[in-house]
């Protein structure tokens, strides 16, 4: 979860194990709509990096991003994620399936 002042709930930051070993999911979102733009899932998503990164068993981080939101997108490159291809038919959107843009980021390059 993402706080703000006095334990207001900003957002929230995920983490799971992905597909292959050493590999994990981030998710983030950004749930009150004044506080985008501000830093806020930036700052979630390098503090679960840090720690990800921190343990031995972790190679890389994988994050998905609907094409047209191009705030994620941005966020995902600012913090060193690279384009990894897309995962067709990834999420449904509004009753429709809809393929994602697959980032991905090693400990190599975070640490860069």
């Amino acid at each position: 979860m993402i706080c703000g002042t006095r334990g207001r709930r900003l957002g929230l930051v995920t983490l799971a194990p992905a597909t292959k070993p050493g590999e994990y999911e981030i998710g983030f979102v950004v749930a009150e709509p004044e506080v985008r733009g501000r830093g806020v899932a930036r700052a979630g998503v390098r503090a679960l990096l840090d720690e990800l990164f921190a343990r031995d068993d972790a190679r890389a981080a994988v994050a998905y991003a609907h094409p047209e939101n191009r705030a994620s997108v941005a966020l995902l490159e600012a913090l060193g994620f690279e384009a990894a291809g897309v995962a067709p038919a990834h999420r449904m959107v509004r009753g429709h399936w809809v393929d994602f843009c697959v980032f991905r980021l090693t400990r190599k390059r975070q640490g860069s």
